[in-house]
């Protein structure tokens, strides 16, 4: 498993593309949520 998550971290590293496509979503969900009452919880957000 940790070969894995040494390759996501690298091609995460790499993919200006991927980074900023999913700072963005993320932004977005941020701001969904932010007017929303209660807590949250992020399920399955990162590479490992």
């Amino acid at each position: 498993m940790e070969s894995d998550l040494t390759a996501h971290r690298g091609v995460w590293k790499q993919n200006d593309l991927l980074r900023t496509l999913y700072g963005r979503w993320y932004r977005k969900m941020v701001d969904l949520a932010s007017p929303v009452p209660g807590k949250r919880l992020e399920i399955g957000g990162g590479i490992g």
